[in-house]
């Protein structure tokens, strides 16, 4: 029952997706640090029937670390989904913001924040820098199935030192093996031409055939699908688009329940543009990273989809509601979750939202529900912000 009741079990059994945490504290002594995995396992009908469960030790993971690393003056930091160090080979303390360390050195060629919005957009890359009088050479990239980042640095003067003589052999064999080919080459090239011109006409022959009377059988179409899909989803949240999500909510209210209780919720963020000029756009992209992270696991739970509407509005229809009791229950949990903070650059960033919510009653549309909801909205901004309100017929 403890474990059913973990929001990352939760999160399992209503996306159907596996599930890699952060480290965190465990254990009969309550200090034991160890990263937990869990797979659900589906029947032949695609339903979820159970997971597997795995916990992994925070030691373990650091040796695998240091036999990845190896000797040759590589160093390795495993980075949590909230910019902190989990493990590391070079010693980096558990638990500080990897920004705050990067910053103690000289990076060039990128900034630390432009470094950061490269890792939370998971996109990889590397950079040089000088930290303690020495020359690094770091590589970044997104650990598959999770949240985490993975740094993996180069002490670039002690390892270049020790390929040095490699680097030298290599070299010498490789001219030495050149010269070799070349003087082959021109001895036998003369007497080997007539077999060249056969052979380049027999494959043009061969090509002919391959390209004139034969289809290709191999066309890729995920790929297909990947460059069709381009621009249905927000890059920054993750969530759809405005238009596409008019489009979905209006068919999943034409498909919903007729018993269930179905709500539009009209989100604003209220303090965007303070988070924006107190520290930056990065922070405030951090904070709409994270609204947008909330409300795509109400959408997953209460069957229902979630889109941005504009800069710092989103929208989130819920078809999956039992009565208006669950309805208020559902929004006083969100109002609090949406009261939060976000690390950035070593700021403690607060974020605050206001909600307006409007109710489906028959014949109604999704565009007077959107309408609703932002009349509801406009009555939390004027009484005090950071609540909500549902709109009344």
């Amino acid at each position: 029952a403890s474990l059913a009741s973990r929001d990352y079990m939760q999160q399992l059994f209503s996306t159907g997706r596996r599930q890699v945490t952060d480290s965190f504290a465990a254990g009969a002594d309550g200090v034991t640090l160890n990263y937990t995995v869990a797979v659900p396992l589906m029947d032949q009908k695609g339903q979820i029937t159970g997971c597997l469960f795995c916990a992994i030790y925070f030691d373990e993971v650091v040796d695998i670390l240091r036999q990845s690393a190896g000797n040759g003056g590589t160093g390795i930091t495993l980075v949590g989904s909230r910019g902190q160090v989990m493990s590391s080979t070079d010693a980096l303390p558990y638990g500080e913001s990897i920004m705050n360390t990067l910053r103690k050195g000289v990076l060039f060629g990128t900034t630390a924040d432009q470094l950061e919005e490269q890792l939370l957009a998971a996109s990889p890359g590397a950079f040089w820098s000088i930290r303690d009088g020495n020359l690094y050479y770091t590589a970044y990239q997104r650990v598959e199935n999770t949240n985490w980042d993975i740094l993996c640095s180069v002490d670039f003067w002690s390892t270049f030192e020790k390929t040095v003589p490699a680097l030298v052999l290599m070299a010498g064999l490789t001219v030495l093996g050149c010269l070799c080919l070349l003087w082959f080459v021109r001895r036998y090239i003369a007497g080997q031409m007539q077999i060249v011109d056969m052979l380049v006409h027999s494959v043009e022959e061969l090509e002919k055939r391959v390209y004139q009377d034969e289809r290709p059988e191999d066309v890729d179409f995920q790929e297909v699908l990947r460059l069709t899909s381009n621009g249905l989803s927000d890059s920054l949240t993750g969530v759809v688009t405005r238009s596409v999500f008019l489009n979905q909510g209006a068919a999943l209210l034409k498909k919903a329940d007729p018993q269930k209780l179905k709500a539009l919720c009209f989100v604003d963020m209220d303090n965007l543009k303070y988070i924006n000029d107190s520290c930056g756009h990065a922070g405030g992209d951090i904070a709409l990273k994270s609204l947008g992270y909330i409300l795509r696991e109400y959408e997953k739970k209460y069957d229902g989809v979630v889109g941005r509407y504009g800069g710092d509005e989103f929208v989130v229809l819920l078809t999956g509601l039992d009565d208006e009791q669950e309805l208020r229950g559902v929004l006083d949990g969100l109002v609090l979750r949406l009261q939060s903070s976000v690390q950035s650059g070593g700021q403690s960033i607060p974020v605050q939202c206001s909600i307006g919510v409007a109710v489906y009653r028959p014949g109604i549309e999704l565009e007077q529900m959107i309408a609703d909801a932002d009349e509801a909205l406009y009555y939390v901004k004027q009484n005090g912000k950071g609540y909500y309100h549902i709109h009344q017929n």
